[in-house]
């Protein structure tokens, strides 16, 4: 089962973390342009941020390494509810909606988001067992 956090798309180990502080928040905004290039980007960008985290203390980069993580985490879940949302409403909503769906397309669209989580808990669980 999802805890509440990582549903919230905070994944931190089942505790909360607060944000960081303004400081650190104006480094984090002015340094890191998209929350997916140090993921995503290319070496260059990586090599960049590594390069600025190691000018702070421990602390400092911990605090970093989690929002950083904290962002990528929101990032996958909103992108994971668009694909859902499109994927859903492209099988389930056949025609212009009115002022609600037809019964039809309310029961196909709970069972495609039940369907589709479903399958993502799977995923899940697949890879923590091959990684553990």
């Amino acid at each position: 089962m999802l805890e509440k956090e990582s549903v919230e798309g905070v994944a931190t180990m089942g505790r909360v973390v607060g944000t960081p502080s303004p400081f650190i928040a104006a480094q984090v905004r002015r340094l890191y342009v998209s929350r997916l290039s140090y993921f995503h980007g290319s070496s260059r960008q990586r090599i960049l941020l590594d390069t600025v985290m190691d000018k702070f203390d421990e602390a400092t980069q911990k605090e970093l390494s989690t929002f950083l993580n904290q962002e990528q985490a929101r990032a996958k879940m909103n992108s994971s509810i668009h694909e859902l949302t499109g994927v859903c409403w492209t099988k389930c909503v056949t025609g212009t909606p009115g002022r609600s769906f037809s019964r039809t397309e309310s029961n196909c669209l709970a069972n495609c988001v039940d369907r589709f989580f479903d399958a993502s808990l799977y995923m899940v669980k697949e890879v923590q067992d091959k990684v553990f």
